[in-house]
């Protein structure tokens, strides 16, 4: 048992098959051929043992690499909002790989919603309907490729249409001031910046559309309106009507007012 424990002593010294020739020297004297060829091959069997046991410790304390971790690519375009309209919103947005995304929006008081793409896809579109008229919303787009890696885009403030402006402006504290024989001061108000026409004439039923009725316009918006009416004829009835006209289009007409101008 000497023998093979130097033997072994020689394996875990140099790790190679070499010593087993000087075992075999020092073996001669005491053992047979048969014997040695034996003993070798046992130690031949031990030493392979051994090494597969050296490879599993060197494998169980090795340091492996880690992977870096993959992002996507250089794509940092925000989403671009293509389509608003009074109830709905159209948003459009790009990924350098195929990947889903999810869309939430929401607005002051109104609960946050939200939508998830079910396909793989580099080129997104998402309408956004059922919204509230000239409200501002904050939608908000994350996208997930299939490794796991997000992307959050930056959050886009949207206001939808305002609805269309149809109502009519009043007209109110229609005065008739400083009249003379020949002229008088017509002052009114709306409650909207308007823009101001007044139609005159001396026919009853008076229409704004007789050949007869004069009128003159004020293009400018205002609150508070003045009309200076002058080369009239004296001694007589003069009827009126007024057009209240706003940014919008909208128009009214006031009913039929008259005034008398002096005698000379």
């Amino acid at each position: 048992m000497k023998i093979v424990s130097l033997a072994l002593l020689a394996v875990f010294a140099t790790g190679a098959l070499a010593p087993a020739a000087a075992f075999a020297q020092t073996s001669t004297a005491t053992m047979t051929t048969g014997q040695q060829m034996v003993l070798l091959i046992q130690l031949l069997q031990q030493l392979y043992a051994l090494q597969l046991q050296l490879l599993k410790l060197q494998q169980s304390q090795a340091v492996l690499p880690v992977p870096a971790p993959t992002t996507f690519g250089s794509d940092r375009t925000p989403p671009l909002v293509s389509t608003v309209t009074q109830t709905a919103i159209t948003i459009k947005w790009t990924t350098d790989e195929d990947a889903k995304s999810t869309v939430e929006w929401w607005a002051q008081y109104y609960r946050t919603q939200s939508w998830s793409e079910t396909e793989w896809l580099k080129a997104h579109t998402k309408t956004i309907s059922g919204l509230a008229t000239g409200i501002v919303y904050t939608v908000r787009i994350t996208a997930r490729d299939g490794s796991g890696n997000v992307k959050v885009y930056p959050d886009q403030l949207v206001k939808t249409v305002d609805a269309p402006d149809k109502t009519k402006p009043t007209i109110s504290n229609i005065k008739v001031s400083n009249i003379t024989n020949s002229s008088a001061v017509i002052t009114w108000k709306t409650n909207e910046k308007t823009k101001a026409k007044l139609y005159y004439g001396i026919v009853d039923p008076f229409k704004t559309s007789a050949a007869t009725t004069k009128s003159i316009t004020d293009t400018s918006l205002a609150f508070d309106h003045l009309v200076f009416l002058s080369n009239l004829e004296n001694g007589r009835i003069h009827y009126f009507i007024i057009e209240a006209t706003d940014e919008k289009g909208n128009k009214t007409l006031s009913v039929q007012d008259d005034f008398s101008t002096l005698w000379r």
